[in-house]
């Protein structure tokens, strides 16, 4: 597995938010440093029902693509992606956005009528048609599976990561698929406790499919509004952690109800790589 990728991503979050001369010449916010450290391979996006993982994808998705890349989001009716989208624009008059038609952001329903193979050649189809820069799929545990397919007493989940990573590697294009976890956040006590631990994964050790695990965590969802050690309210933050990482070395993002959004503060603009600023954040 390659973990190492999202350490280094945190430690040049952590440098730009001590350093302000490094903030000053990079001026990345910590979405775009999470978008541009997804490669190759299958980066899992794990969180409890209702914690924001949907918001947090469909923001990276939205954000690349008004930085230019070519974004490909499969969602399933019941997550009102469109109505996050109107939301998150500042549109809420209708479901049309007309604005899409202006940036390389493609969207398309997951029925559950289909079955994951008749999902997975469409899949293929609009990756050869559209060749993304980045494909998004919320979530795993909404994808009906036929249970012949799978042997070897692999999960359901399992054997997704597994297609999905190798699918990822066939196509040359980065796959992000969000998963929900188990309850057992909700049996660990303290602040800390809640944090998500690679042993909270629905279907087995889908980490081991992964080449990335994100999990976004609001505290304020198990009601915590305040950090006991600081005393400092955290209502409206959103902390990604990272494979393995301890709960002080978490990102810091916003999380707005009111659009679905889910941003980096301290972020303006989306840097490009000649160092021009290429959008305004948010929307």
């Amino acid at each position: 597995m390659k973990t190492e990728q999202i350490f280094s991503v945190l430690e040049e979050y952590g440098k730009r938010n001590t350093n302000k001369k490094n903030t000053s010449t990079s001026g990345k916010g910590g979405l775009q440093l999470l978008c541009e450290s997804l490669e190759v391979g299958l980066s899992i996006v794990g969180a409890r029902p209702a914690m924001g993982s949907t918001s947090f994808v469909l923001s990276m998705a939205l954000e690349m693509s008004k930085a230019g890349k070519r974004v490909l989001f499969y969602g399933h009716p019941h997550h009102n992606i469109e109505d996050k989208i109107n939301r998150y624009v500042g549109r809420t008059e209708g479901c049309s956005c007309p604005f899409l038609k202006d940036i390389p952001f493609y969207f398309t329903h997951m029925f559950y009528a289909e079955e994951f193979q008749t999902i997975k050649a469409s899949l293929k189809e609009d990756i050869i048609r559209l060749s993304p820069d980045c494909v998004f799929i919320d979530c795993l545990q909404d994808i009906p599976v036929d249970n012949r397919l799978i042997y070897g007493g692999m999960s359901t989940a399992e054997y997704l990561c597994r297609e999905l990573r190798d699918l990822s590697y066939r196509m040359n294009v980065p796959v992000v698929a969000t998963t929900r976890l188990n309850l057992n956040p909700e049996k660990r006590s303290g602040v800390e406790g809640k944090i998500p631990q690679i042993g909270d994964f629905r279907g087995g050790d889908l980490a081991y499919y992964a080449s990335k695990v994100f999990f976004p965590h609001r505290p304020e969802y198990y009601h915590i509004y305040h950090d006991d050690r600081t005393g400092e309210e955290i209502r409206g933050r959103m902390y990604i952690y990272g494979m393995g990482l301890g709960e002080n070395t978490g990102m810091e993002l916003r999380f707005d109800y009111k659009t679905s959004q889910v941003y980096d503060p301290a972020q303006k603009f989306w840097v490009a790589d000649d160092g021009s600023t290429s959008s305004d954040l948010p929307f």
